[in-house]
């Protein structure tokens, strides 16, 4: 493995730690790459060493990767010479945001043994403030305009579970129907509004609207 060393302590969110998606393992899988995160932001272990770590074959590796990753927990970024891949590097999300990955690039280490990032409300050890996870109209709609859907269908997704606040603006998600916790809207939106039906529609000219 490379000289990248855990700390001391590591991080499991509720995002993650209450993920039904995740299996037990991914979640332990996701602490150790905050351990290791802690200097610069991010992991750049092998497969190869969390295969011997944990005790698993690297393909269950790279599956947990892939899970941590389709979640929206963690960001994957592959550094290339030429068509290379000379250092992978995991980066852990703290924030319920799967495009807002931790910015730190410094970090600050637990036992004080790092400078601490200018940024600090950024930094990866930085865990105690709580965001609100709902988004404003503006938000869900340009998101759905980026991926190509239609203005009217973001609406409609925000006016669906935005009802679930209005009795109660405290809340820190939304919810659906059956009263559950919608952690991640964005990947709600991917997984039930973004359909053919509500795609943004393109007329003979190739003009889209909606």
């Amino acid at each position: 493995m490379s000289d990248q060393k855990p700390s001391f302590y590591a991080v499991i969110p509720s995002t993650v730690r209450y993920d039904e998606r995740l299996s037990s393992s991914e979640k332990l899988f996701y602490a150790e790459i905050t351990a290791m995160s802690n200097k610069y932001g991010y992991c750049f272990a092998s497969n190869a060493y969390f295969s011997k770590l944990f005790g698993v074959s690297k393909n269950t590796v790279t599956r947990w990767v892939g899970g941590l990753k389709d979640a929206g927990h963690i960001r994957v970024n592959n550094i290339r010479d030429g068509k290379q891949i000379v250092e992978r590097r995991l980066y852990p999300i703290l924030n319920n945001d799967d495009t807002h990955p931790q910015k730190c690039s410094e970090g600050t280490n637990i036992n004080g043994d790092n400078p601490t990032h200018k940024n600090g409300e950024d930094n990866i050890i930085n865990i105690n403030t709580t965001s609100n996870n709902i988004p404003d109209r503006d938000e869900v709609i340009s998101y759905f305009n980026e991926n190509g859907y239609s203005r009217e269908s973001a609406i409609e997704m925000y006016n669906y579970y935005n009802t679930s606040v209005e009795d109660n603006p405290n809340l820190q998600y939304w919810r659906d129907s059956r009263g559950n916790m919608v952690k991640n809207w964005k990947m709600k939106a991917r997984s039930v509004w973004f359909k053919d039906e509500n795609k943004k529609k393109t007329t003979s000219s190739g003009i889209q609207w909606g």
